[in-house]
């Protein structure tokens, strides 16, 4: 087997990611590890999964080149006899029992995502959503975090967990980190002992398989399926477009011909978030073509870390904020009552000046998003004004 002997460390714990040195973001940084000891070679060593707003990459060569004493055996392309530790990742569902549970719609008044959603766009829709990507609520970061599930028809291969505020919809960040997790690291984290079916799919799952929402190709054979980066961006789509049918795929780094295998014969749209995401999938779709996908790749022009959902709240401006109770972080989510008609409907929409000057200076990339997608953003945007 032809393996490089350092390579980037597998993730299969918040362990595995360490601080980038470049932006200073906790658990960012994929360090690079040595094949035949099992070691970390540096921790400066490895490439920052920010590729947008950081890039920090790495790499062992040039590390070795900087260092020469310690270049006693240099990291060339060689023969490795397989580990026992490098297992083929697989797809593994979930148990029943462990995921159930948390998608019961008798907690979403607690979950912040659906107050968002439903303080946003009704109630009605917000369940529905729910319902139709059979998202579910998590107790991570203090409760009221959603679960996204990675359903396929016929069970759950994965469940990534977010937490947003309530009032914005963006993903709650702490000093260390970002709110975001997978189901089965909580339950790894609350249990004492590991059960046997947790450690095997940590060792051998697929933690992303297909795209999220795969289960919607069945009920939407004929739409063109938009393929978005993150679940939540994928989950607003679908309401403030529901001409297509809207998927993830989890991160940038993550699209490739196996997770798309399903969509073969499907019409495929890439939007990836602004900034490089447009020129990687771009060489990616190209690949794609040529193995028989009917794929085109949607340049917005987006900012930079911005995505389709986020000029969706430029255009329609976020839901009016509802008084809060102070809480011991700042960061964390605020109290917010369960919607009601009566607290959802005495305060008309906001459009500060900040959204104004965002819709002013994109307005050629708003037309250009009208004419691709067949929506008239244009239209909004003046409702809004």
């Amino acid at each position: 087997m032809q393996n490089y002997r350092y390579q980037l460390k597998p993730y299969r714990t918040p362990a595995d990611r360490l601080t980038c040195p470049s932006c200073g973001v906790k658990r960012a940084l994929a360090p690079y590890w040595d094949n035949q000891t099992g070691e970390i070679l540096n921790p400066q060593v490895g490439k920052c999964n920010r590729l947008d707003t950081c890039g920090y990459h790495y790499p062992p060569r040039a590390y070795f080149q900087d260092n020469p004493d310690l270049a006693t055996t240099p990291p060339t392309r060689q023969s490795l006899p397989e580990k026992p530790h490098s297992i083929h990742k697989q797809k593994i569902y979930l148990p029943e029992e462990v995921i159930y549970p948390a998608l019961k719609s008798r907690f979403r008044s607690k979950n912040t995502f659906w107050q968002y959603l439903s303080a946003k766009y009704g109630a009605a829709t917000a369940h529905e959503v729910f319902d139709r990507y059979r998202l579910g609520t998590s107790n991570a970061y203090k409760g009221g975090s959603t679960i996204f599930p990675l359903y396929d028809g016929i069970g759950y291969a994965s469940a990534q967990i977010i937490k947003v505020h309530p009032a914005t919809c963006k993903t709650i960040r702490f000093a260390h980190g970002r709110a975001t997790t997978w189901l089965h690291s909580v339950l790894a984290q609350q249990s004492e002992t590991t059960e046997p079916w947790l450690t095997t799919y940590i060792e051998q799952a697929d933690k992303y398989p297909h795209p999220f929402g795969l289960h919607l190709l069945t009920s939407q054979p004929h739409q063109t399926v938009c393929i978005v980066e993150s679940a939540k961006t994928a989950v607003v789509c679908s309401i403030e477009y529901p001409e297509f049918c809207w998927m993830a795929i989890g991160a940038l780094s993550w699209l490739n011909a196996q997770r798309l295998a399903p969509l073969q014969d499907s019409n495929l749209v890439l939007i990836p978030d602004g900034g490089a995401g447009t020129k990687e999938w771009t060489t990616k779709a190209t690949l794609l073509q040529r193995q028989g996908f009917s794929i085109q790749v949607a340049d917005l022009n987006l900012p930079t870390g911005d995505d389709l959902a986020d000029l969706s709240f430029a255009v329609t401006d976020t839901v009016t904020p509802i008084p809060v109770q102070p809480v011991s972080e700042p960061v964390e989510t605020p109290i917010m009552p369960a919607y009601s008609e009566e607290n959802n409907s005495s305060v008309p929409p906001i459009c500060d000046e900040r959204k104004l000057a965002f819709v002013t200076q994109h307005a050629e990339m708003i037309a250009f998003t009208a004419d691709l997608l067949g929506v008239d953003l244009q239209t909004a945007v003046i409702r809004e004004m």
